[in-house]
């Protein structure tokens, strides 16, 4: 009983051995692991891809958002005269000729 117990784990062994050790097994698995890991379109390269395209997608939202806030400052000033000079003297520091402008500057 147990000779035939044996004899049977060991034609199933060899079985799966023979499987796993078939040329034909080891062309497909070797074809895989390369189409998968070291071809140009393999699977790091899609997955670089797709990090790539993911940081794409996120670029153009911000630049999205900042053309958005860039219409709306310019429309504040379109709209009002006041507002133009007001940028004009926080942003470039213009001033008329009697004036004295005093820069203050945070240091943090």
């Amino acid at each position: 009983m147990k000779l035939k117990q044996q004899l049977k784990q060991k034609r199933e062994q060899s079985r799966w051995f023979r499987i796993l050790t078939n040329k034909y097994t080891l062309a497909t698995l070797a074809f895989v692991v390369i189409s998968l890991f070291f071809a140009d379109n393999g699977l790091l390269f899609l997955i670089q891809k797709k990090a790539d395209l993911r940081q794409q997608r996120e670029a153009i939202q911000w630049y999205d958002a900042e053309i958005n806030r860039l219409d709306r400052r310019l429309e504040e000033l379109t709209q009002e005269k006041d507002s133009i000079e007001r940028y004009a003297r926080e942003q470039y520091l213009f001033h008329e000729k009697d004036e004295v402008i005093y820069v203050v500057v945070d240091e943090e």
